[in-house]
């Protein structure tokens, strides 16, 4: 956290004029001197001693805090369509001691949607790529954006087609599945049989 901060006398009376800063010391004796460039987080406090033309003096002090920047941080991973995309921003981090604790999470779904909490959820109703934009904001007043991609993913659909429904015991049944999709190669396809048994079809395409 930097700012540039330009002192200026509003005293009445003075003719000799003492600018110091926390952890600088004596910096200027202008009545209102250069920018100084402070590098926080941290509380600073100016001091300007004031002389008059008798030799009265007189000191005023006002202090400046810098806030830390909040880092955002969120999990989110790929989803089927129709199923939600949770996102998580727990991970954010700020220090609380310089600026108090985060107490706005704003999210940005790809332009369209905006959701609020330092969780949330969304489902999509199409395939593709989409992103998201997580701002946390802290009680000062200080924020910070962070943006990830993920990708919303087509469902499988599976037709089963057999030639048979019925016969004796042991029955050899020709089964195949059919992906109605496109997006499902045949080797991601597990068979349940109904009798504790999850196996891959025989050579043949068939099971007893």
């Amino acid at each position: 956290t930097s700012l540039s901060v330009a002192p200026n006398d509003a005293s009445t009376g003075a003719v000799d004029y003492q600018w110091s800063l926390t952890g600088l010391g004596s910096f200027s004796s202008d009545p209102d001197p250069e920018p100084v460039d402070l590098n926080g987080p941290g509380q600073f406090t100016f001091s300007l001693e004031v002389t008059s033309a008798n030799g009265c003096t007189d000191t005023e002090d006002q202090s400046v805090m810098l806030s830390t920047v909040p880092t955002p941080q969120f999990d989110v991973s790929d989803a089927c369509i129709g199923t939600p995309t949770v996102l998580d921003g727990s991970a954010s981090t700020t220090n609380a001691s310089v600026g108090g604790p985060i107490t706005d999470y704003t999210w940005d779904l790809s332009g369209d949607t905006v959701l609020y909490g330092e969780d949330a959820e969304i489902e999509f109703a199409s395939i593709g790529s989409q992103s998201a934009t997580l701002t946390v904001t802290t009680a000062a007043g200080c924020s910070q954006s962070t943006t990830q991609s993920f990708d919303i993913l087509p469902r499988p659909g599976v037709a089963l087609t057999t030639s048979d429904t019925a016969g004796c015991s042991p029955f050899n049944l020709l089964l195949e599945a059919q992906d109605t999709t496109g997006n499902v190669p045949t080797n991601n396809l597990t068979w349940y049989f109904g009798h504790g048994s999850d196996t891959n079809l025989d050579s043949d395409g068939t099971h007893t």
